[in-house]
C-alpha cells in the first residue's frame, strides 16, 4: 500500500477464455495528478488499509467519541475517522485522502457511487463493500459488464468522505445538480449502492434521498431505455450463514445485499437471488416505508433548501427560496421510491410473514410505483428452480 497501484476491473474475454484487466483511470505521479473530485474514488484494498489503521490505534490512542465515550475498533464511525485519520493525515497539504493515499495513482475513475450515512460503524460499512465485491466479481458479458461487474480489490468506488477535500467543500454548490455528488454518480453510470444502517437512518437524511432521486427517477439524462440506465444495490451489515443452493456448501457472511436485477453473480438465475437476499433483515428495509423528502434532515440547513428547490424543479436564481411544505413533486419521489424498495423480495416475504397491517403498507406503497413491468414472486423458502407452479404471476 506504500506504492502507487492502477485501478482496474475484470472482463471476461471469450477468445482467450480468461479474465482480463481493464485498467481504469490514468497512472500518472500522485504528486502531479489533480483529478476532479469525481474521479477520486477509492479502493476496497485502500479501504482495508483504513481499518488496519483503525484496529492499530483505537486502543493504543484511547480515542473517544464526541461525547468522551471511549471507542471500540469495531464501533467506530465516519464521525470519529474524519476526526482521527482523515483530517490529521490531509491538513498539511489540504487535499482529500484519496489523493493523499501513496497507493493512489492519478485519477481513480468509479465503478460504483455510495450513499450512505456518516453515523455507521466503518468497520460494518467496509464489510458491506467486501460482500459487494464478491457479488459482482463475475463479469462475463455485455449486460455484466454494464451493470458493473468485473469487480475487485482494486476497483475504485466512490465515497463522499474520502474523495471530497475535508478542508476545501467547494464541491458541494448551490445547485445540487451541479455538485461533486452528482459528477461522481455520472462518472459510475448511475450505479449506486446505499449502504443501509441498522437503524435506516440513510431514509431520514435528504443527501442519502436525492443520490437515491437521482439514480432510480432522474439518472443519466437522455437515456429512456431501463436497459441502458444504471443499477440500484443496497446493503446491510447482517452476519448469516449462506447456504448454496445447488451444492449445500455453507459460507459465513457479514453483511447481505437487495439488487435491482440480482447481482452478476447471481447469472440471472431467480433461485440464486432469492437464496442470497433472503437474509436481508426485513425490520430494517421496511423502514423505507416511512420515506418524506420534505421532512429529511441534513447537517448543512442551506443544503435541505437548494435539494428541495432542485427536486421540484426550480432554477439557480430562485433555489434559495424557502421551499413549499407540500409539492406534488415530494408526493412522486417518495411514493416512487417507497415503491421500489417495496419491490424487492425481502420487503415482500417479510411483510407477508408480518401483521396483516403491514402487507397491505406494503402492497399500497408497491401499488404506487411508476414502472408497471410483469412480476412475479416465489414466497416458498425452498423450491425446485425447474416449478412454475408456486409463482405468482
Amino acid at each position: 500500500m506504500e506504492q502507487p497501484r492502477s485501478c482496474s476491473y475484470q472482463k471476461w474475454n471469450d477468445i482467450t477464455e480468461k479474465y482480463e484487466t481493464i485498467v481504469l483511470g490514468n497512472s500518472s505521479s500522485p504528486k502531479n495528478a489533480k483529478p476532479g473530485v469525481e474521479l477520486r474514488g477509492i479502493t476496497l484494498r485502500q479501504l482495508r488499509a483504513i481499518i488496519a489503521n483503525i484496529k492499530r490505534r483505537c486502543l493504543t490512542e484511547k480515542w473517544v467519541d464526541f461525547k468522551g465515550v471511549k471507542l471500540d475498533p469495531k464501533k467506530v464511525k465516519l464521525y470519529d475517522a474524519d476526526h482521527y485519520v482523515i483530517r490529521p493525515y490531509t491538513v498539511h497539504q489540504s487535499k482529500s485522502l484519496v489523493a493523499r493515499l501513496p497507493s493512489t495513482a492519478g485519477s481513480q475513475q468509479p465503478r460504483f457511487f455510495v450513499s450512505h450515512w456518516w453515523g455507521e460503524p466503518v468497520c460494518d460499512f467496509i464489510n458491506c463493500v467486501e460482500q459487494f465485491v464478491r457479488d459482482f466479481a463475475i463479469n462475463r458479458n455485455d449486460d455484466d459488464d454494464r451493470r458493473g461487474g468485473g469487480m475487485t480489490a482494486d476497483t475504485p468506488i466512490w465515497i463522499c468522505a474520502y474523495g471530497n477535500n475535508q478542508w476545501d467543500l467547494s464541491d458541494i454548490t448551490v445547485d445540487p445538480r451541479e455538485s461533486g455528488f452528482t459528477k461522481a454518480m455520472n462518472e459510475a453510470d448511475g450505479r449506486t449502492i446505499t449502504i443501509l444502517d441498522t437503524e435506516g437512518i440513510v431514509f431520514t437524511r435528504i443527501w442519502c434521498i436525492y443520490e437515491l432521486f437521482l439514480t432510480l427517477t432522474d439518472s443519466q439524462e437522455g437515456v429512456t431505455d431501463d436497459s441502458e440506465k444504471g443499477l440500484w444495490a443496497v446493503y446491510t451489515a447482517k452476519k448469516h450463514t449462506y447456504e448454496n443452493p445447488d451444492y449445500g456448501t455453507k459460507q459465513e457472511r457479514e453483511s447481505v445485499g437487495i439488487i435491482s436485477g440480482g447481482s452478476t453473480s447471481d447469472q440471472n438465475v431467480t433461485y440464486y437471488t432469492t437464496t442470497r437476499e433472503q437474509h436481508f433483515p426485513y425490520e430494517v428495509i421496511s423502514k423505507a416505508l416511512k420515506i418524506n423528502v420534505e421532512n429529511a434532515d441534513a447537517s448543512v440547513n442551506d443544503d435541505r433548501v437548494h435539494i428541495l428547490n432542485s427536486i421540484i424543479g426550480k432554477s439557480i436564481d430562485d433555489i434559495d427560496e424557502s421551499p413549499p411544505k407540500e409539492h406534488q413533486k415530494y408526493t412522486e419521489l417518495n411514493e416512487s421510491l417507497k415503491s421500489i424498495f417495496a419491490a424487492s423480495q425481502a420487503s415482500l416475504q417479510g411483510a407477508a410473514k408480518d401483521t396483516d397491517e403491514k402487507w397491505k403498507a406494503m402492497l399500497v406503497a408497491l401499488s404506487k410505483g411508476t414502472k408497471k413491468d410483469d412480476m412475479s414472486f416465489d414466497f416458498e423458502p425452498n423450491y425446485d428452480s425447474d416449478d412454475s407452479d408456486d409463482c405468482i404471476d
